[in-house]
């Protein structure tokens, strides 16, 4: 074992508990998370043997153009916690002027498996662990990166994603004073501000501007679901630590950080760099990212103390979550699981619906 404890036996035996976006819904804490991410990370073999790259798949829909049947697909393993994952996204997507859009239901799937037993033992809705595990691991990378003294946490984007990330980095950020939220809608703006002021202790308020927003800040989080810079990297200043959560996936090419932010960073941290290849992400395709290219870290070296990340308060860094890793949904769907047949939360089915058992001395092969 990678931490020295016993192995878990999370199945509870016999059953595949599902568990809905409703069931996770303030089932983990951020601390928790966070823990779970990076017991998970710094595992050895995380992001090599126990971890395959994120593939997405765009069939065309016959007769309606830029329309797609999307699918999007990520295993990892967490050892420590006896599951592989694979996480599952079916829905139709609309792909027009460099913007995606769902229009219709949407399904998202991540299946935990137990690791010895070869066996499913939950399955749950991916939107109910996603906002948790991306959160998580950007706060992670903030408390690596970020200067010392930083107190002033600054969040565009008022959804989902971006009230998560800033109850996360509460969780790391010891000397944090204020949450700042900038979107386009003041009521947005408004109601992330209350909800995490209530949630944390912390006073937040809005701002009218993405200028007054970046003045204030140390910490700044671009947690969007834009296609396009979100803000001038030119205004960055010394010592901010910048986050962004959107990636391209070498088809629909997307990015809320443009190529003065690559240009200003001094530390650019991502969670794959096969993943860029992989991609053709476009944040590293332009001139001043390009340059700085062979610098780039990744998180679970910097997390395992390998690398270093920033090393002078006056640095700008930039942490990219630029991919989705199956080592998260491992990590929190676990954690998820457990708390969850704990309280007694979700729909138990039997587990021979989904193995095939063999004969004594037969040998399946799939």
């Amino acid at each position: 074992m990678s931490d020295g404890r016993p192995r878990q036996d999370p199945t509870g035996g016999g059953q595949v508990r599902v568990l809905s976006t409703k069931d996770v819904a303030g089932l983990i804490d951020p601390d928790e998370s966070i823990a779970a991410i990076e017991a998970a990370l710094s595992e050895p073999q995380a992001m090599s043997r126990q971890s395959l790259s994120r593939r997405r798949l765009y069939v065309p829909v016959p007769g309606k153009e830029n329309e797609y049947y999307w699918h999007n697909n990520m295993v990892g393993a967490f050892v420590a916690g006896n599951t592989l994952a694979v996480r599952l996204d079916v829905s139709r997507a609309r792909v027009f002027e460099q913007r995606q859009e769902f229009p219709g239901d949407f399904t998202g799937l991540v299946l935990l498996y137990d690791l010895e037993k070869s066996q499913p033992y939950a399955i749950v809705h991916d939107h109910g662990l996603s906002p948790i595990r991306v959160a998580a691991t950007s706060a992670l990378a903030t408390r690596e990166l970020a200067a010392s003294d930083a107190a002033v946490l600054g969040i565009i984007g008022t959804g989902e994603q971006a009230v998560a990330h800033a109850l996360a980095h509460a969780a790391v950020m010891p000397g944090l004073t204020t949450v700042l939220y900038y979107s386009r809608s003041p009521e947005n703006r408004m109601r992330a501000a209350r909800r995490t002021q209530e949630e944390t202790g912390v006073a937040a308020e809005p701002v009218s501007s993405v200028e007054e927003l970046m003045e204030r800040s140390h910490v700044l989080v671009a947690a969007t679901n834009a296609t396009e810079p979100v803000f001038d990297g030119r205004s960055l200043r010394p010592g901010q630590h910048v986050v962004t959560i959107v990636s391209s996936d070498g088809f629909v090419q997307r990015r809320e950080v443009d190529d003065h932010c690559f240009g200003k960073a001094d530390v650019i941290v991502v969670n794959s760099k096969e993943q860029i290849v992989a991609d053709q992400q476009r944040h590293f395709s332009g001139p001043l990212a390009a340059r700085k290219i062979d610098q780039v870290l990744e998180l679970t070296d910097v997390l395992s103390g390998e690398v270093k990340g920033r090393t002078d308060d006056s640095q700008i860094s930039l942490y990219d979550n630029n991919v989705g890793l199956g080592v998260q949904f491992a990590a929190v769907g676990a954690l998820a699981y457990q708390k969850a047949r704990a309280a007694g939360i979700g729909v138990d089915l039997p587990v021979e619906l989904f193995v095939t058992r063999k004969a004594p001395d037969e040998f399946y092969a799939p």
